[in-house]
């Protein structure tokens, strides 16, 4: 309940936040609107007042699909917390995303067609900033195909070490989950070059061609080795808990699923800002034309890099953004994105292994064992006072104290009516729980099937 508050209070704080930010990006304020400067003319026009309104109405059709489709998520986050929190931050991704994206291109359209006629507010200079833009892009640096390879290969290293090789030896199955990733590799690595042959084979004739070429061999080249390196967390983490001994499903193919997806969703950005790239590259005029400050903030965000300042005024939010046009405001733009998105993917894989962890119990030695997704517990049997088979909680009071508690289990530490504080691990829906107690724990067990319980208290009684 607690965790289902959280997140409807945050839904809400963004759908605040993304309402104020991009509802108002659609309303004039004083002579600017959608983040584009203009003159009284270019306000009265009909085709600016048409992209005007069409922002305005996609905005709205997108705002109410964002509040329909909060209902499902927080339902889900009732049942699982793992794949709750994960459709959430899905959600959040293209609230906000998808909101940048739809302001990206009416704030383009209405510039470029504020370009065509001259709408200047504040008229700057007579410039042919088009192609100083070619200069530079035919000055991006572009990585070596080699920088890909070893990032890429390192996934790898697993097939080498002694217990790979005996995990492949335990039959055909095991076989080919260990080497699916692996075949999975092979084919980014072909689509690589061929990626690479083409992009080599292309002519370069004239300004723009080059212009073009050098920015998409670029983009691809960083593309490539931030997927790679994505691809090979995926791998080692996998075949290191395979290696383990660890259960391949479920927890370790979402695991699995979860990293690789970033990988694949960075080639596919970097094929998308390509797209959007080729477009402007396509359109420019290397002639001396009239500018001013909106040119630098034609892909929604400031890029100038003849402004030696890394943060401004940002035109539509509260507050500050970072100039891109500078090699320190990238790196901090990219350092902090991708931080933010290993913190969500180890929480997220935390969160799955707690959810899709059977509660597990072992009697190894002289102790007994219990295995979950973030609560181990080791209990010696010598310390044990009482073992029975009790009925489940169902209509017993209870409140947590620390742990985790769904439609499907209980998890964690609970003050239980009658019993005080006590170590749960139960699935909500099973009959029986196995109850022991020492001199300072207390703790109720059961999992998904029914039968374990029975023989672990069997087991207890006898010694």
């Amino acid at each position: 309940m607690i965790l289902f508050i959280i997140i409807l209070s945050f839904s809400l704080l963004l759908l605040i936040i993304a309402h104020d930010i991009y509802h108002k990006a659609g309303k004039r304020k004083g002579n600017m609107i959608l983040g584009v400067f203009m003159t009284e003319e270019g306000f009265q026009n009909k085709s600016a007042r048409r992209i005007i309104k069409g922002y305005q109405v996609i905005w709205q059709w997108w705002e109410i699909t964002a509040i329909i489709s909060l209902i499902p998520v927080l339902l889900v986050c009732k049942l699982y917390v793992s794949i709750g929190v994960f459709v959430f931050f899905i959600w959040c991704l293209l609230l906000l995303g998808g909101g940048q994206l739809i302001f990206n291109s009416f704030h383009r359209e209405l510039y470029y067609l504020k370009q065509r006629n001259q709408w200047f507010y504040e008229k700057k200079l007579h410039l042919s900033i088009a192609a100083d833009q070619v200069e530079r892009l035919k000055e991006k640096r572009v990585l070596s195909d080699l920088s890909f390879i070893p990032i890429f290969l390192a996934g790898f290293i697993p097939l080498f070490y002694p217990e790979c090789r005996a995990y492949l030896q335990k039959g055909s199955y095991h076989m080919i989950v260990i080497l699916f990733p692996f075949v999975i590799d092979l084919i980014i690595l072909g689509c690589f070059y061929h990626f690479v042959r083409k992009e080599n084979g292309k002519k370069r004739d004239g300004k723009i061609q080059t212009a073009y070429i050098q920015m998409e061999q670029c983009y691809w080249s960083y593309g490539w080795v931030w997927a790679g390196a994505f691809n090979t967390v995926a791998n080692l983490m996998l075949q290191w808990n395979l290696m383990n001994g660890e259960r391949i499903f479920p927890v370790n193919i979402w695991s699995y699923a979860l990293v690789q997806s970033v990988s694949v969703g960075i080639l596919f950005y970097t094929w998308y800002r390509i797209k959007v790239k080729k477009e402007e590259i396509k359109f420019m005029d290397l002639q001396p034309k009239m500018v001013d400050d909106d040119e630098y903030w034609v892909q929604g965000y400031y890029d100038n890099p003849y402004d030696d300042r890394i943060l401004v005024n940002d035109r539509i939010r509260i507050g500050s953004c970072i100039n891109m046009g500078k090699s320190i405001g990238r790196k901090i733009s990219f350092g902090s994105a991708i931080i933010m998105i290993m913190g969500v993917l180890g929480i997220l894989i935390l969160l799955f292994q707690i959810d899709f962890m059977p509660f597990q119990i072992f009697i190894q030695g002289d102790k007994v064992s219990i295995q979950t997704g973030g609560y181990d517990l080791d209990v010696p049997i010598s310390e044990i006072k009482t073992v029975m088979i009790k009925e489940n909680l169902r209509g017993v009071s209870y409140t947590k104290e620390d742990g985790k508690e769904t439609e499907r289990y209980l998890l964690g530490d609970f003050q239980i009516e009658g019993m005080g504080l006590c170590r749960t691990y139960i699935y909500k829906d099973k009959e029986e729980v196995l109850y022991i107690e020492t001199e300072d724990k207390k703790i109720f067990f059961n999992t998904e099937k029914e039968e374990v319980v029975r023989e672990v208290y069997e087991r207890l009684k006898k010694d």
